[in-house]
């Protein structure tokens, strides 16, 4: 299943790339708000909130002021959480709503995108530190926007629309 075609959004869910040079730094850390201006665009491109031409960069920008994004550093996800829906809300979307769920498993996440809601995941990377000690310490994290989910196959997949590498992914 991948999120439908639509006019304004041709290929489904966009895949904006967070390294522009409109953005401070270079976009570096942008992938959080990249990853929701991903979902915003193809959700109005659906329900049509927002009847103005969008530019993605300056949606970019709106929702990293919002979400306090440092650049170079990155974005808070429960201040992303709370900058997404003052955006869509602010561009008319009033009647949206917006679930963060920790750790969630892969069926909760492939029946929301079902639904037809936005999932941005967040993605945190891990290592053992020192290796083979079992002490796991996370150094990162970059945040992605599903666009699809395969159910059907042996090992479910996920595609997703990755900011840092403007191609999507599965």
């Amino acid at each position: 299943y991948f999120k439908d075609s639509l006019a304004l959004a041709p290929c489904g869910v966009p895949d904006f790339d967070q390294y522009q040079p409109a953005f401070p730094n270079n976009g570096k850390a942008y992938c959080g708000p990249v990853a929701e201006a991903n979902s915003f665009w193809w959700l109005n491109a659906k329900w049509g909130f927002d009847p103005a031409p969008m530019d993605p960069v300056a949606l970019v920008n709106e929702i990293a002021v919002a979400a306090g994004t440092v650049p170079g550093v990155g974005t808070n996800c429960d201040s992303l959480e709370a900058a997404i829906l003052q955006v869509i809300k602010a561009h008319g979307g009033w009647w949206f709503t917006e679930t963060t769920v920790y750790k969630p498993d892969f069926w909760w996440i492939q029946r929301e995108l079902k639904k037809c809601e936005d999932v941005t995941l967040l993605l945190g990377f891990w290592q053992e530190d020192p290796p083979t000690s079992g002490n796991w310490v996370r150094f990162g994290g970059h945040f992605v926007t599903l666009s699809g989910v395969d159910i059907f196959s042996t090992h479910p997949r996920f595609a997703f629309s990755d900011p840092a590498l403007d191609n999507a992914e599965i």
